[in-house]
C-alpha cells in the first residue's frame, strides 16, 4: 500500500462528501388572542425545524386549557394579524381533548419553504368552542436565526430566477 497517496485520497473523499444540511429552528407560542378568540384560556408552545437541503419540516407542539374539545389542526399561510389563510399542511391531532401534543414532519415545496422562512405561516388548533381555530401561533424564527432565515430566503429567490 502506498501511504503517500492516502493524504490526497482522503482530502478528495472529504471534499466530495455532501455538505451537511442546514437546520433552521422555529418557535411557536399559542393563545386565543392570535386566533381572534380573546376569551380562550388555551395556551401552547411548539418548536420546529426546517432542513433546507431536503425541505423536511418537522414540528412538536403541546397545548392545554382549551375551552372546547379539539377537532382539527393545520399549518396555514398568513402573516401576523391575518384572520385566516389557506391550509398548507394538516397536522394529525387527537380529537376531542382539551390538552395534548402533536408532532410530525412533511416535505415542503420550494414555495412553502420560502413562505415559512419569511414567517408567513401560522398553526391553528380548531375546537368545538371555535371551529375556525381557538388558539393560534405564528411560526417564527428565533432572533439569532432571523438573519439566517432572511439570507436563506434571498438565496432561494435567486436560485428560482436562474
Amino acid at each position: 500500500m502506498r501511504l503517500p497517496l492516502l493524504g490526497p485520497a482522503l482530502a478528495f473523499a472529504i471534499s466530495a462528501a455532501p455538505a451537511s444540511a442546514t437546520l433552521v429552528p422555529f418557535k411557536m407560542h399559542f393563545n386565543g388572542a392570535q386566533a381572534g378568540v380573546p376569551e380562550s384560556t388555551g395556551t401552547g408552545a411548539g418548536t420546529a425545524t426546517l432542513d433546507t437541503d431536503s425541505n423536511l419540516f418537522s414540528w412538536s407542539i403541546s397545548f392545554s386549557d382549551l375551552l372546547g374539545m379539539t377537532t382539527f389542526a393545520h399549518f396555514h399561510k398568513g402573516a401576523i394579524g391575518d384572520n385566516s389563510g389557506p391550509i398548507q399542511l394538516d397536522t394529525p391531532i387527537t380529537p376531542l381533548v382539551l390538552a395534548g401534543s402533536l408532532s410530525g414532519s412533511a416535505t415542503l415545496s420550494d414555495a412553502q419553504e420560502a413562505d415559512l422562512l419569511a414567517e408567513l405561516w401560522y398553526h391553528n388548533i380548531h375546537t368545538f368552542h371555535d371551529l375556525t381555530g381557538e388558539i393560534r401561533a405564528q411560526v417564527l424564527l428565533p432572533e439569532p436565526a432571523l438573519a439566517l432565515g432572511a439570507a436563506l430566503a434571498s438565496a432561494l429567490a435567486l436560485r428560482r430566477r436562474r
